[in-house]
């Protein structure tokens, strides 16, 4: 148990961020992070989804990933930054009107 951080960058500024407290087993639960004031994405545009290594305490968040690249405009980036281009982080975006 712990919190986590998850931040949407594009070209380098962060657009947005949002914290939980992520509970139980990471292996069996997804964590859903809502972002307010809500953020706007461009279609076609790219965007970094990342979450910093976490302090002592904290959660370790794990993403699946899809080896099949599921998403061929799209690199899964590993630890210390490190491309992995023929793997696809699993991931969905949920959008809403107020």
């Amino acid at each position: 148990n712990g919190k986590v951080t998850i931040t949407v960058k594009e070209n380098g500024p962060v657009l947005a961020s949002s914290t939980r407290t992520v509970v139980g087993d990471a292996d069996a639960n997804n964590a859903f992070f809502a972002f307010n004031p809500t953020v706007t994405l461009t279609p076609g545009q790219s965007y970094l989804i990342e979450w910093p290594t976490p302090m002592a305490g904290d959660s370790i968040l794990t993403w699946y990933v899809a080896q099949d690249n599921p998403y061929p405009g799209g690199t899964a980036y590993g630890c210390p930054a490190t491309p992995i281009p023929e793997d696809d982080f699993v991931f969905q975006t949920h959008s809403w009107a107020n």
